[in-house]
Parts: structure tokens; C-alpha cells; sequence
């Protein structure tokens, strides 16, 4: 039984880090063709959902923190994103407190994933519009006056937080569907893991 980290499960959450890149490219042409970030909203549906798969396989404190790391270091060759020390620290405080959530409630409950998602999305929200806003971003200097106003800023908070909580849930169910094949157990080191639905 292993309960740490392993070699097995730092290349994991690499590679899910990688796959998580490459599915959020076209997300990111698609902002810059439309100078619109608010674009990006939808994928945080996808970013939950990877995230949320990720700590259950995983199932370390840490997996997404540096599943992020991963994430933004292979980020950094891409246009305009560039290296902002704000940005990075604001991604790992996202990181841990998503971490540290899913660690401390029941990681079998179907709950938890939900919860971590919607949390995930809400702080990922926050973060998309500091990085679009410090980076200058066309399009993120009109967000503030023609969007953000407290009815349309409520709505799309509600819309993040419904999309992560919709991930968060997908997360869970794909989770179930492949926790007992050779490949995860073997990334969970043959760890017994109760369910507890």
C-alpha cells in the first residue's frame, strides 16, 4: 500500500497538467479572435472538471497545486503570458484551497466534488480577469464598465460557479467509471478505497 507520493503518481498529475494545455489552447484563440475573455467562461466547466478527475485519482495533498505549476510553467512560452509574479501566486492560493478542501471533507462523497468544483471555478473566475486586466489584454479594459455591473456580475458568478459544480459532478462520475481499472489502481499504488456515495 502506497499512501505518498510516488513517481507514478508525480508523472499523473503531469500529464493530466499537459492534457489540461492542450485542451485550453483553443479556448484562448477563441478569446483573442473575439477580444472578448468572457469567452473563456465556458471552459471553466472543462478546467473543474480535470481538476476534480485529477485529486481523485491522485488523491495527494498537492495534486493540484502542482498539477498548476505544471499548467502555467508550460503556459509561459504562449502569447501574453508572460510572468507575473501576482498572477502565479494568486493560481497557487486557487491551488491549495481547493486542495486543502478536498482533503478535509470526505473525498469519496459526490459533494465534495461538487463543492471543490464550484469553489475551483468561483477562484479561477477571479483570477482569469486579474491576469486578463494585468496583462492587457484587448478587451479586459471594457470589462469593468459594460459587465460588471452587481446584476450581470451576479449572473455570471452564478454561471462559474454552476459550470464548476456541473465539472466538479462529471469529475466524480468519470472517476467511478475508471476506478477500477489496472491503470488507476495502479497510480493509486493498490490503495484501498472505500465508497461512500
Amino acid at each position: 500500500m502506497k499512501k505518498g507520493w510516488t513517481i507514478t503518481k508525480l508523472v499523473t498529475v503531469g500529464s493530466i497538467g499537459a492534457l489540461r494545455v492542450l485542451v485550453w489552447l483553443p479556448f484562448v484563440v477563441i478569446s483573442g479572435a473575439s477580444a472578448n475573455p468572457i469567452s473563456m467562461i465556458f471552459s471553466f466547466f472543462f478546467y473543474s472538471f480535470i481538476s476534480i478527475l485529477s485529486m481523485l485519482i491522485v488523491r495527494q495533498l498537492g495534486t493540484l497545486t502542482l498539477q498548476t505549476f505544471v499548467e502555467y510553467t508550460l503556459e509561459l512560452p504562449l502569447p501574453n503570458m508572460i510572468f507575473k509574479p501576482l498572477v502565479y501566486a494568486l493560481a497557487f492560493i486557487r491551488s491549495l484551497i481547493v486542495d486543502f478542501i478536498f482533503q478535509k471533507l470526505n473525498k469519496n462523497r459526490i459533494s465534495t466534488s461538487i463543492i471543490c468544483g464550484v469553489m475551483n471555478s468561483f477562484l479561477l473566475s477571479i483570477l482569469t480577469y486579474i491576469s486578463y486586466m494585468i496583462m492587457n489584454i484587448p478587451g479586459a479594459s471594457q470589462i469593468p464598465s459594460s459587465l460588471l455591473t452587481p446584476v450581470i456580475a451576479s449572473v455570471l458568478i452564478g454561471v462559474v460557479m454552476l459550470l464548476g459544480g456541473l465539472g466538479g459532478y462529471l469529475g466524480w462520475l468519470t472517476y467511478q467509471k475508471i476506478k477500477n481499472t489496472s491503470v488507476v489502481i495502479r497510480i493509486q499504488g493498490n490503495e484501498k478505497v472505500l465508497d461512500n456515495n
